[in-house]
C-alpha cells in the first residue's frame, strides 16, 4: 500500500468517524430533549395531583366549616337553652375550621409554587 493509498484510507476512515460523531451528537441532543420532556411531564403530573389533593381537602374543610356554622347558628338562635360556654365552644370550632381552611389554602399555594 502506497502512502497516497494510506492517506486516502485514513481520510475515508476520518470522514466515517466524523459522520458517526455527528450522529452521536444528534442522538445526545435528542436524548436531552426527551429527558426534559419527561421532567416537564412528571412536574405536570405532580401539579395535577397536588391540585386534586388540595381541592379535596378544601372541599372537606368547607363542608366542615358550613356544618359548624349551621350548628352554631342553630344553637345561638335559641339562646335561652344554650349556655354561653357552649356558644363560645361552637364559635371556637368555627374559628378552628376557618384556620384549617386557611392553612390548607396556603399549603396548596405553596405546593403549587414549589
Amino acid at each position: 500500500m502506497t502512502t497516497d493509498e494510506r492517506i486516502n484510507t485514513i481520510d475515508v476512515h476520518l470522514r466515517d468517524l466524523q459522520a458517526a460523531h455527528t450522529d452521536l451528537l444528534q442522538q445526545l441532543a435528542q436524548a436531552r430533549a426527551d429527558m426534559w420532556k419527561s421532567r416537564i411531564e412528571a412536574l405536570e403530573v405532580q401539579v395535577h395531583l397536588a391540585t386534586m389533593s388540595s381541592d379535596e381537602r378544601l372541599t372537606q374543610l368547607g363542608e366542615q366549616l358550613r356544618n359548624t356554622w349551621d350548628r352554631t347558628q342553630a344553637k345561638t338562635e335559641d339562646v335561652s337553652r344554650v349556655a354561653t360556654t357552649a356558644t363560645e365552644t361552637l364559635w371556637s370550632g368555627v374559628e378552628h375550621a376557618y384556620r384549617d381552611m386557611r392553612d390548607a389554602l396556603l399549603a396548596s399555594k405553596h405546593t403549587l409554587q414549589s
